[in-house]
């Protein structure tokens, strides 16, 4: 389909680019790279009539770059939602799983209080501070 020589001169030209859109060598590397594949994979779609082959790899060139782009907005999103919060460590699962534990047994206290007949129960409104 494609000389050995305008896939090489394909791939200077899309790795410059690549190399424009982008602030890291590695990351032009790695789109370059992801144009061709993604090149390889619809290469039964190239019509000839429609454009050289350089121009076919321009317009998947640009898609990836667009994905690229779109994957990175996703990320960048996703890490600002959770950017300034703390994460749980050991201690205060520990400490979530006391309070759970807590607030379990005052529900089963609260339930056994209302078992109790009357005169034994404790008055609603009783606190230690009113006389």
């Amino acid at each position: 389909m494609f000389g050995q020589a305008p896939v090489i001169a394909g791939f200077l030209r899309l790795l410059c680019y690549a190399a424009r859109r982008s602030r890291d060598p590695h990351a032009a590397a790695d789109l370059t790279a992801d144009v061709f594949l993604a090149a390889i994979a619809v290469a039964k779609g190239y019509r000839e009539g429609l454009g050289s082959p350089i121009t076919w790899l321009y317009g998947i060139a640009r898609n990836v770059v667009a994905a690229e782009k779109r994957r990175a907005a996703r990320e960048w999103a996703a890490e600002s939602q959770v950017a300034g919060h703390r994460f749980l460590d050991d201690d205060d699962i520990a400490r979530l799983e006391d309070r759970i534990d807590i607030e379990r047994d005052s529900v089963a206290l609260l339930a056994s209080i209302d078992t109790l007949p009357a005169v034994s129960r404790p008055p609603s409104n009783s606190s230690p501070w009113t006389v």
